[in-house]
């Protein structure tokens, strides 16, 4: 016989008051005091749930559940369910348990993830107790479980700017930002091709510095660094094992900054002056400039340039003909610097070399009108109308009636 309900009446009669209970059970009321208010039912709940020590992702981890009878009333033999993040970890059979009795039960699980995992108890997994309470069965706590977690820290260059040519050491800080040991690994150094590298058991919250040395050419160059390059640690974030760095390896830039052409005539020897820069980061050590006007190479003079210096230099050239002459000067013209542009080496420029022009500009004599007989001066006007000086001599050939008479200009 199970009471359903209980009622507290109070009835006032002329300003005096009492009160008393009423019992409603098998569907009757009444008035009799019960010795008790409820029906007598064990009551199965999840008391404790623990582990051993401080469990690490791939440890055999025992999990630990206590289940106590709160009822008032002995439990029969029933089942406990254990679960991690909703996995079932299977059930576990029950004894009976009497009124305040507890039995603890022990789960072993295979810890195969890192970080925090809800583990929830449930008892009378199948319902076989009849009990006064079905919805205080479950309990969860959370599991934490321990791992190492490689992250790239920090890469530094020594030097921090090389030149070409320099050997560079690069040193790459691998941190377990983890909260367990980390187990041996290799660390990846990846410029162009990958390079790795051993690297040593790291403790929780420790680090190790690994070392490269390499040598790069001209310029800018990503470095990235990988931890854990073969998957050898599992970690708690797979995801944050690389880092990259700009490696920026100074070099030479050699120009023709301008080539300064004078003004020449035909037959003429006169300097063209080539004016070079090293517009790089590094110095450039000896290296030869050519100058070539109509393709027809003119000399060759070596120089070196430290990094922003600029240096003029004489090509001594005789015009032979005259017009329009393609001047081209190329700096490192035997290609020994290695250049952070390797085509900005020349540079071109129109020479004009000027030339006379002769004519005959007037035949004229005297007397004008001459006897026969009396001797005649013949004069020959010549102009230049080029724009070239006649700077040799030159003769000048009269023809009268078949006689040729020559006169010589200087």
């Amino acid at each position: 016989m199970c009471i359903r309900d209980r009622h507290t009446i109070k009835l006032v009669k002329n300003g005096v008051s009492k009160e008393f209970s009423v019992y409603i059970y098998n569907n009757q009321v009444t008035r009799k005091i019960l010795s008790m208010d409820w029906c007598a039912k064990p009551d199965l709940v999840i008391d404790k749930i623990w582990w051993d020590g401080n469990p690490k992702k791939g440890d055999n981890v025992k999990i630990h559940v206590r289940v106590k009878n709160a009822g008032n009333k002995d439990a029969g033999s029933s089942y406990t369910k254990l679960e991690v993040d909703g996995e079932s970890l299977g059930t576990k059979y029950t004894s009976s348990l009497s009124v305040g009795e507890t039995e603890t039960l022990t789960f072993n699980w295979k810890a195969d993830r890192c970080g925090d995992v809800t583990v929830k108890a449930i008892a009378d997994w199948y319902d076989d107790v009849d009990e006064s309470n079905e919805r205080n069965n479950e309990k969860s706590a959370k599991l934490h479980l321990r791992c190492p977690d490689l992250i790239v820290d920090e890469i530094i260059f020594n030097p921090l700017q090389p030149a070409y040519g320099d050997n560079v050491e690069i040193s790459v800080k691998i941190k377990n930002i983890g909260d367990a040991n980390a187990p041996s690994s290799y660390t990846a150094l990846i410029l162009g091709n990958v390079i790795t590298a051993y690297t040593p058991p790291i403790p929780a919250s420790s680090y190790k510095v690994v070392k490269f040395n390499i040598k790069s050419g001209c310029g800018d160059h990503e470095v990235e660094a990988k931890a854990d390059y073969y998957d050898d640690v599992d970690e708690h974030n797979e995801y944050n094992n690389e880092k990259s760095k700009t490696l920026h390896v100074r070099c030479p830039d050699l120009i023709v900054r301008e080539i300064d052409l004078p003004s020449i005539s035909v037959d003429e020897t006169k300097d063209i002056l080539v004016k070079v820069k090293n517009i790089g980061d590094a110095d450039a050590s000896t290296f030869d400039v050519a100058l070539f006007v109509d393709d027809k190479l003119i000399g060759k003079k070596n120089t070196n340039l430290k990094a922003g210096e600029e240096k003029s230099l004489n090509f001594e050239y005789k015009a032979t003909s005259c017009g329009d002459k393609d001047v081209k000067a190329i700096v490192d013209y035997s290609n020994k610097i290695h250049e952070s542009n390797e085509y900005n080496n020349d540079e071109t420029a129109k020479l004009h070399v000027k030339c006379p022009d002769l004519i005959v500009e007037d035949i004229y004599w005297t007397p004008e009108k001459p006897l026969l007989g009396e001797p005649i001066t013949i004069h020959v006007r010549v102009k230049n109308k080029g724009d070239g000086d006649a700077v040799n001599p030159f003769n000048v050939l009269l023809e009268v009636e078949g006689v040729k008479l020559v006169d010589k200009v200087n």
